[in-house]
């Protein structure tokens, strides 16, 4: 049988030396970074203000929410110890489509009072591919919801969207409910040493003046330089003593990318300082992630939060705030409904109080950038979006919603995918809703998959509101209603999905709500070039080295290795295999010029293919394809004839491989095999010799040789290098040899003309047949020794057995004798005289003074065993009443005696107990009604 085996060589080119397939091949051109990502850092803002009272009923909870894109997705969410150690977090598998929603340790998150302090504080999620992230906030007065942003995505300027102070003086409740909350941002570093440098719009609690509100503020920064440690957040807060307090507008810029969270710790929308009716609370959470200053854009669309089912209600509509990093930003034109004929027009600046906003707006919204730069492109700006409902003042009437904020999504950054979990509470009561904008022709084909079901047509959820969007007729804007699940919702052309929720009708556990888009484009998308290449081949990975250096580039933003089957990244869609990335993620912060990596090739016997996605700082984006076409060849099958040689000896086998397939070149070169434990028993042969250039048919005969010069088990892994790369053959071998033990034997005392014969034993523990011939040699120098085996040989004993051969002493004179039988074997050298090949015979010849009678004399009839060892029977006929019984050694001497009473002419026994007594020759004398007989025996 043959055995086929592939190995690596070669990978598909298009220039140059480099085997490179590079380009963008999204459906919208340059799509740049977007939400969905493989390493975040988010934050946790708890609502609570000073006193921190929770209205009636439900308490807060936080959750992180995790969803995958892809099957088998390993997510880690782990926290920051006090000393910076990042702390092993769970991990968890996620299938695509599917989401998790895991509550967070809120010691590990929560940051101590007043804040403007590094803390370690944060949460980290990695996962292996792209996962879209959601933190979520829930509980009286507690609710809110952000997205996410990806490490590879945050950048290095914000400006913070918060909300006015609710002090105490200008909402005097009665308590619980006494509590004054602070507008509020957070910031979170991703990377040690990160340097910071923020400006307050508004006073903080640890004094810092603000800029435009707040004690002490005249317009005049005051910046704060601090400097954070990977995992550390840094928490600011207002004074909270005045109603036009707000830190939004504050400007945080960083060397490093940052993480910035803005907000309201309970934040009530509505007139400043108009306060609330007593027992009334119906402040919430409001919480959001910054948008990076690169990622602001210029025209936003978007339709309002679905308004609440009940009209007993004040300040129905939406609240629309625009911010700006430049003090000289212009105008900001907002469009209101469909047929809106004229803009309302706001200026826009850096560091403005209050923020240029749009009050109680009940219908689609476009809102657009009018001031150019001096480039003639509009300008960039970023605006938040608040539900502005508020309840009615009735003593028993909740507000039907609370505050949120909420990101407005660029209509240049769209998306064609959102994964997302709508969360579960029986507080809703069913008031759970998205919010989706897209173009009139391609809602028909936007489908939701709900809890990694099949998709199914968007119009199969209850529409509850549609909107033309102004200025643009080719867009429209739904609201349909949702049950709480696991959504991936996916479309043909780029839509904004928002997902929210409001306990609208909860009277008696205080009112909480949340909101949040689901995904966006981000980067500054200014299309400068691509980043580019250089990859050198080695034999089981790329070392690819991206840069981006040209003038206008921002550098790198992320490095991913696609695993995109459905193409929610790219068109057509890329799924790589048997390829992986060193180190992954890449080591690199987002912006640097360059990052080099290996592209590693998991399995060199099957083919690769890798499809690397980098994108830029500015959306650009380029895809590196890499491709590895496996060698075929085969081994021609052999018997393990090498298993058993005998020692001394040399044996070898043949075999052959034919090179089948040379990847993607014409030819291969196979070098010459060398053995990869170094065991100097083997030795190889090639034909023809090696190196040689090989193409596809052509074959090397290889014959391995082995030298038996023991008798252990050999093995050794012959490498053939073909290319630079190589496959192994195993070679086993072992030598066989018999091993020769003889023993010795001493006949003792044996009298001078007597005969004694005696068996020896010879084994063989060797792993051969051990054979005995007759060309031994009896070294036997009076002759008083022989050998009487001879007939039987040769003989052969098997491994593990034993053979007897018999010798007779017969000395002629008294005195010892000694003589050596040199046996004749099949061993070799070294094994020949390795053990005992040699027997030692030993005896000696006595006179005795006790004459050996017949036993046919007159009734000695037996004495058994014979030779004995410890004991001996005599069975006999006495001529007599009584016998008596005596045992001489051959010198005479009596060593036992006995009398005893007999029935003559009936056989009789006894025995002798012989222990004690020395091998040897012994007489047996019977004496019996004057008679005498004797009998010779031996003890051994």
């Amino acid at each position: 049988m043959k055995q086929l085996f592939r190995l690596i060589w070669g990978i598909f080119a298009i220039t140059g030396l480099f085997f490179l397939t590079s380009g963008s091949s999204h459906a919208q051109g340059a799509r740049g970074i977007d939400s969905y990502g493989r390493d975040f850092y988010l934050g946790y803002m708890p609502a609570g203000g000073e006193v921190g009272n929770p209205i009636n009923g439900t308490g807060s909870n936080a959750y992180i929410l995790i969803c995958s894109l892809t099957n088998d997705n390993t997510v880690t969410v782990s926290y920051f110890g006090s000393d910076g150690k990042e702390i092993g977090g769970t991990t968890h598998i996620v299938q695509q489509d599917r989401c998790l929603q895991m509550q967070i340790p809120s010691g590990m998150m929560t940051p101590a009072m007043p804040g403007e302090t590094p803390q370690y504080k944060a949460a980290h999620i990695v996962s292996n591919y792209p996962v879209t992230v959601q933190f979520y906030m829930e509980g009286s007065n507690s609710g809110g919801l952000y997205m996410g942003i990806p490490t590879s995505a945050l950048g290095t300027h914000y400006v913070t969207a918060c909300y006015f102070d609710n002090p105490l003086q200008d909402n005097p409740s009665p308590a619980p409910f006494r509590d004054s909350t602070s507008s509020e941002f957070m910031i979170i570093a991703a990377y040690d040493n990160t340097n910071i440098v923020f400006t307050p719009n508004a006073t903080t609690k640890s004094g810092v003046i603000g800029k435009n509100s707040g004690d002490g503020s005249n317009g005049t920064s005051h910046p704060v330089h601090i400097q954070l440690a990977r995992g550390q957040v840094y928490w600011v807060r207002s004074q909270a003593d005045n109603s036009l307090n707000d830190l939004t507008g504050s400007d945080i810029v960083s060397d490093k990318p940052i993480a910035v969270l803005g907000g309201q710790e309970r934040g009530l929308l509505g007139l400043p300082g108009a306060g609330i009716s007593t027992g009334q609370d119906v402040r919430d959470v409001m919480v959001e992630e910054m948008t990076p200053v690169d990622s602001w854009d210029s025209e936003f669309v978007s339709i309002p939060f679905l308004p609440p089912s009940e009209s007993n209600v004040t300040g129905v509509g939406d609240l629309y705030r625009v911010l700006s990093d430049n003090t000289n930003a212009g105008n900001m034109d907002g469009w209101i409904g469909a047929g809106a004929t004229f803009p309302r027009t706001e200026p826009v600046s850096a560091f403005q109080t209050p923020a240029a906003q749009w009050e109680n707006v009940t219908d689609a919204i476009d809102l657009i950038v009018s001031s150019k730069d001096k480039d003639g492109m509009r300008k960039k700006m970023y605006p938040v979006m608040y539900d502005y409902f508020q309840d009615n003042g009735a003593p028993d009437d909740y507000a039907y919603t609370t505050p949120n904020e909420q990101n407005v999504v660029a209509l240049a950054r769209f998306e064609n995918v959102a994964v997302f979990k709508v969360p579960q509470n029986s507080y809703y009561h069913g008031f759970q809703f998205i919010n989706i904008i897209t173009t009139k022709d391609s809602l028909r084909n936007i489908r939701i998959s709900y809890n990694g079901g099949p998709g199914t047509p968007l119009s199969s959820y209850p529409k509850l509101a549609s909107y033309q969007i102004p200025l643009h007729p080719e867009l429209t804007g739904i609201t349909s209603r949702v049950a709480s699940g696991d959504y991936f919702i996916y479309g043909n052309t780029p839509f904004v999905c928002y997902s929210y929720g409001r306990t609208e009708d909860v009277t008696s556990t205080g009112a909480w709500g949340y909101a949040a888009p689901c995904g966006m484009l981000y980067g500054a998308r200014t299309l400068e070039p691509k980043p580019r290449t250089s990859i050198t081949r080695e034999c089981d990975r790329w070392s690819v080295r991206v840069t981006d250096i040209l003038p206008g580039d921002q550098g790198i933003a992320d490095v991913e290795l696609l695993n995109d089957p459905n193409g929610i990244f790219t068109r057509p869609p890329h799924v790589s295999y048997n390829a992986s990335i060193f180190p992954n993620p890449p080591q690199f912060i987002p912006g640097d010029t360059s990052v080099s990596f290996d592209v590693i090739i998991n399995d060199v016997t099957r083919d690769s293919y890798a499809a690397i996605l980098v994108t830029d700082r500015s959306g650009n984006d380029t895809i590196i394809e890499l491709r590895s076409i496996a060698i075929e060849y085969t081994l021609s099958s052999t018997k393990d004839s090498m298993l058993k040689v005998d020692a001394g000896a040399q044996a070898c086998s043949t075999f052959s491989m034919v090179v089948q397939q040379t990847g993607s070149s014409d030819t291969i070169t196979v070098y010459p095999p060398h053995f990869a434990y170094g065991d100097k028993s083997f030795s190889v042969l090639s034909n023809p010799s090696l190196p040689k250039v090989m193409h596809a048919g052509d074959s090397v005969q290889f014959t391995v040789c082995f030298n038996s010069v023991d008798t252990f088990a050999h093995r050794d892994s012959l490498v053939i290098p073909l290319g630079c790369l190589a496959t192994n053959y195993l070679v086993r071998a072992s030598g066989v040899t018999p091993i020769i033990i003889a023993s010795d034997y001493d006949f003792g005392n044996v009298a001078v003309g007597d005969t004694v014969c005696h068996s020896i034993t010879i084994q063989n523990t060797g792993n051969g047949t051990l054979i005995i011939d007759k060309n031994w040699v009896l070294q036997n120098v009076s002759s008083e020794f022989s050998f009487g085996d001879d007939a039987l040989l040769p003989d052969t004993i098997p491994p593990g057995g034993s053979a007897n051969f018999v010798f007779c002493f017969h000395p002629t004179v008294s005195g010892g004798a000694t003589a050596q039988m040199n046996w004749s074997t099949n061993l070799v050298s070294p094994f020949r005289h390795q053990l005992k090949d040699t027997s030692l015979l030993q005896g000696n010849g006595v006179v005795s003074s006790v004459a050996e009678t017949s036993t046919s004399a007159f009734g000695i009839d037996a004495l058994q065993p014979n030779p004995a060892q410890s004991d001996i029977a005599l069975h006999f006929r006495a001529s007599g009443p009584t016998a008596q019984i005596e045992i001489f050694d051959v010198l005479g001497r009596q060593v036992r005696a006995a009398r005893m009473s007999v029935a003559p002419t009936d056989e009789n026994e006894t025995r002798f107990d012989l222990r004690g007594l020395l091998k040897g020759s012994y007489i047996l004398r019977l004496t019996s009604g004057g008679r005498t007989a004797s009998a010779r025996f031996e003890i051994e």
